[in-house]
């Protein structure tokens, strides 16, 4: 599924119960717009259940889901802001975000909920087109009301070139600020982040763990 333009509505056109949206394990629903998806206008809650891939490509700024969104899968933010209005996740789930530059929306994704967040599953970062930050810069990647658990993973952490993203969790939201460490392939080096609630461990060139929580 392209979503190359235009709102879309998910309607039942005289039926009896609710639209269900099913993407697939396999699937893609690749987003290359800032619109929004409605639910159905005759009542009733529009469950979206995504087991595949939910990818934003596309357009700087938001695309919001109108419907429930039951996430089994993934979704990624590689531009822009996909925001959700209902939101639950099982411990298969995973979010993702791209940094391609330091300009929110158009340099980097980001993901935000209007109702509070039960965390599970797992959080990646991935870097495009060679980016890599400067130590100090910021990205507010996540933006929720309230949250509640925590993801099971937060992973990508090591950029490389001594570049490592440490997490900072507040009550509404998740930022990465970019912090330099020395490197040296010899010689492991750990960091304990008390906000993430485990360990993040950049190992050099020969292995690098950066969820070794449960280890």
């Amino acid at each position: 599924m392209n979503w190359q333009a235009g709102d879309v509505q998910a309607r039942n056109n005289g039926g009896i119960g609710p639209v269900l949206v099913w993407n697939e394990p396999d699937g893609l629903w690749d987003i290359h717009c800032d619109r929004y998806l409605f639910g159905d206008p005759s009542g009733g809650v529009t469950p979206f259940q995504n087991a595949g891939l939910i990818r934003k490509s596309g357009g700087t700024s938001t695309t919001g889901f109108g419907v429930y969104l039951a996430n089994s899968g993934a979704v990624e933010a590689d531009i822009g802001t996909i925001s959700f209005g209902g939101y639950s996740n099982s411990s298969s789930a995973s979010l993702s975000i791209s940094l391609g530059g330091a300009s929110p929306g158009s340099g980097y994704g980001r993901i935000s909920f209007s109702t509070p967040l039960a965390a599970s599953g797992t959080f990646s970062v991935n870097t495009r087109n060679g980016f890599l930050p400067s130590p100090g810069e910021t990205f507010q990647v996540l933006s929720f009301p309230s949250a509640t658990n925590q993801f099971e993973c937060v992973s990508g952490l090591d950029l490389g070139g001594g570049i490592l993203l440490q997490p900072e969790f507040s009550s509404t939201g998740l930022t990465f600020l970019a912090a330099a460490y020395t490197t040296n392939a010899s010689l492991p080096q750990l960091f304990i982040n008390t906000t993430l609630g485990g360990l993040a461990s950049p190992l050099g060139a020969q292995k690098r763990l950066d969820c070794i929580r449960d280890e």
